[in-house]
Parts: C-alpha cells; sequence; structure tokens
C-alpha cells in the first residue's frame, strides 16, 4: 500500500519543466552517478511515464490513474534526494491534471499514438542544451530519434529500480 502522497497533485503551479540546478549548487556523487554513465554534471532527466510504469508487472493497467501519480510521487522523493532536473511526460493531458512543486509534468494537449514521444522529442529540440538531457526509455523507435536530436537515453527498468527499489 503505498502512503500518502508528497504535493497535492492538483495544484496549478508546476515547476519549469527542465529547469537547471541553482546557481552556485555543487554537486556530490550519488548512487545514480555511480549506476549510469554520463551523470557527471549536470543531468536534466526527461522520463516517459507509461514506459516506465509498464516495467513491472504489478497491476498498473486496473487503475492507470493511480499508476501515474504514483510515479510522480516516487519521483518527486528521488528528485528531491538526487537533486537532477526531472520531467515526466505522460501521453495525454489527465482529469484532474496531476501536478507537482518538485518536478515538470509534461504531455501533449492531447492523446494520440505516440504523443507522448512526439512530446519528449520536441521538448528536447526546444533545449538549448540538449546534450545534458538523458531520456528514460527503453522505447527503441523513440530512443533512435532522442539521440538524433543530441540526448542521451538510458532503460526504464533500470531507472525504475533506482527510484522504487523492489521491497
Amino acid at each position: 500500500m503505498q502512503g500518502p502522497a508528497l504535493h497535492d497533485h492538483t495544484r496549478n503551479d508546476p515547476p519549469p519543466a527542465l529547469a537547471s540546478p541553482p546557481t552556485g549548487f555543487t554537486r556530490q556523487i550519488s548512487h545514480f552517478q555511480t549506476c549510469w554513465p554520463r551523470t557527471v554534471g549536470v543531468v536534466r532527466l526527461i522520463v516517459d511515464a507509461m514506459n516506465v510504469i509498464g516495467t513491472r508487472p504489478d497491476g498498473w493497467w486496473k487503475d492507470r490513474r493511480r499508476a501515474m501519480i504514483r510515479l510522480v510521487d516516487d519521483l518527486e522523493r528521488w528528485a528531491s534526494t538526487e537533486r537532477h532536473p526531472v520531467t515526466v511526460v505522460f501521453e495525454g493531458p489527465s482529469s484532474p491534471p496531476i501536478r507537482s512543486t518538485v518536478i515538470g509534468v509534461s504531455h501533449p494537449p492531447k492523446a494520440s499514438a505516440n504523443s507522448a514521444d512526439d512530446e519528449i522529442v520536441r521538448l528536447i529540440r526546444a533545449d538549448d542544451r540538449p546534450e545534458q538531457i538523458t531520456v528514460v526509455t527503453s522505447d527503441t523507435t523513440l530512443a533512435d530519434r532522442v539521440t538524433a536530436a543530441g540526448a542521451a537515453t538510458r532503460p526504464a527498468a533500470s531507472f525504475r529500480d533506482l527510484i522504487d527499489p523492489l521491497r
């Protein structure tokens, strides 16, 4: 059973989608950096939400919204500790909206085939420093598009193990 959410996910004050760390921020070596290559310096993560959720057959398909909120809770907890800017991208808008004051929550205006993938690629192409972005996905088609846009990728299952270890 999941504990209470860290934040009210219906608030209307989400943080910037791909914010950079504060000026003067110094980084300690973290478990994340020792497990994943290319994690020295500033790493901004974009998480392919449903790809990460789908890495475990834990019944998420019975209540997709609850699974989405749980992912945001896990990412908030992890991002608060690791201090990497994180944006999670869902397939489309949810009702009521899922929001966070710790991480960015993004989605395309309308859900359709590959809409989250298209939104992830749009975020990378709109960024001035795509080489600082790592996309968490195991979707090989999306991974090809992401690397062509200048960002890196990492597998969804190993990231899920970092943010939500099996108990």
